[in-house]
């Protein structure tokens, strides 16, 4: 019973992780493309900006509200998964040690 449920626990942890990682690049990616993110940026006014490197000099610059969500939501994506990342690794580990033993 505890390996089948450590290798699913092993196999969850690899694609959580994959996804994850893939999840940073992309953030890294669009943040540069975009110039910034929405989670330094701010709303003023009813519009909107996102905060970063834009031209060489990091400032604030005027985006679409459809930008800033999706800017917005991708950065929260990564407050979730990384910490989801880290427990699955060691709760994986842990099960691992159980087995062997």
């Amino acid at each position: 019973m505890f390996t089948i449920a450590t290798s699913l626990l092993s196999k969850l942890t690899v694609v959580v992780t994959v996804i994850g990682l893939l999840d940073f690049v992309s953030f890294l990616v669009g943040a540069s493309y975009l110039g910034g993110d929405a989670v330094n940026g701010k709303i003023e006014g009813g519009r909107f900006y996102l905060f970063g490197p834009y031209h060489g000099t990091k400032a604030f610059h005027e985006v679409s509200q459809a930008i800033f969500e999706y800017s917005r939501w991708h950065a929260y994506s990564l407050i979730i998964i990384w910490p989801l990342m880290i427990v699955l690794g060691i709760a994986a580990q842990r099960a691992e040690k159980r087995v062997k033993s």
